[in-house]
């Protein structure tokens, strides 16, 4: 089994090293430098690949387990700030990201258009939140009064996940609910997702 994932492990490095060469000789005005870039790049993939299997780590498979991440938790947080851990614990995958990681991988902005009512009142609304309308007597009052209800409709939606994330015209809004609950979590307001369009 152990020399099955090795296989594989070198199958998908020659992989990356194929399209690493091509991509080299295409950006590359002469070949005979991204050829050597190519060697270069073959040597270093070999290196690490031999220092792992000398140092028993398993080639393909990133997951820690949860009892070595219990023991570990501050180092697995250090790690987790230079690229995303998993942790497996019985049939479930977890993924660690930081927040400013999964804010650039989730980008949002959330558009709104200022409309009047027949009294003079103001409104907003945004087609992916149905669900929440701003009111105000004015555009900035509307404007203001549409952000918090967006941070309170996140919140609500974040505390009943299980069920809002599965429910017809709302599932779709779960990526962008995590956002926003991320960044009002850091910053404390939506100011730079939620703009006036």
């Amino acid at each position: 089994m152990g020399s099955a994932w090795i296989r594989m492990g070198l199958y998908a490095q020659f992989q990356v090293l194929v399209l690493v060469s091509r991509t080299a000789i295409l950006n590359t005005r002469s070949p005979h430098i991204a050829y050597e870039q190519y060697i270069m790049y073959n040597m270093y993939i070999m290196y690490v690949i031999m220092r792992r299997k000398r140092e028993g780590i398993i080639m393909t498979g990133v997951s820690h387990p949860a009892t070595k991440v219990r023991q570990e938790f501050a180092d697995f947080l250090d790690d987790a700030r230079l690229r995303p851990q998993y942790i497996k614990r019985r049939n479930y995958q977890y993924i660690v990201v930081p927040a400013d990681t999964f804010e650039t991988l989730v980008p949002l902005t959330v558009s709104v258009k200022d409309q009047t009512d027949e009294d003079g009142s103001h409104f907003t609304e945004n087609n992916q939140f149905p669900d929440v309308i701003g009111f105000g007597a004015t555009a900035e009052e509307a404007f203001s009064s549409f952000k918090e209800g967006l941070a309170a409709y996140s919140y609500e939606y974040y505390e009943r996940f299980s069920l809002f994330s599965m429910a017809p015209g709302r599932a779709e809004q779960a990526p962008m609910i995590l956002r926003l609950v991320s960044h009002y979590e850091r910053y404390g307001n939506l100011d730079s997702i939620v703009k006036a369009s």
